[in-house]
């Protein structure tokens, strides 16, 4: 678990704030399309809000928040945003042991934040051509990260 997290809400903007609360409160990740009927949950469009409304600085500090689900959320916007310097940012939560309820299609599953935010890396960041394995210990190999 991450031994120091602060609560990031206090230091984004006011309307920031409000999407992460939302995100927090109901507490599930889910994807853009869930259910029999592939719906968008509203879950998903306050994350495309937070996505369009943060600065790129407001979801790093995010990537502290003391929610997993925030925590998820704020990676998964980071990668979306092409940002660049998100290496940090992985090496802090790499043993970041929180379970967090994820929801996409109709799949509905628990893994731990550090799970969540190297499938994810798998998905967005590139490295020598070849993307970021599944398991923990082929990413900090190929991330050349300390284990």
């Amino acid at each position: 678990m991450i031994s120091s997290l602060c609560s990031a809400q206090e230091t984004v903007a006011t309307p920031v704030s409000t999407l992460v609360n939302k995100l927090a409160k109901e507490n599930i990740v889910m994807g853009s399309a869930i259910g029999d009927g592939g719906s968008t949950p509203t879950q998903y469009k306050t994350y495309t809000k937070l996505k369009a409304a943060a600065t790129p600085n407001e979801l790093v500090m995010l990537t502290n928040h003391t929610n997993g689900v925030v925590r998820c959320y704020a990676f998964w916007a980071l990668y979306e945003t092409n940002y660049t310097a998100i290496i940090p940012q992985l090496k802090a939560h790499l043993n970041d042991d929180e379970i967090i309820k994820t929801q996409f299609g109709c799949m509905i599953e628990r893994e731990t934040v550090a799970n969540f935010i190297l499938r994810r890396a798998k998905s967005y960041i590139t490295y020598e051509d070849c993307t970021l394995p599944n398991n923990t210990k082929e990413a900090i190999k190929l991330l050349q990260l300390p284990e």
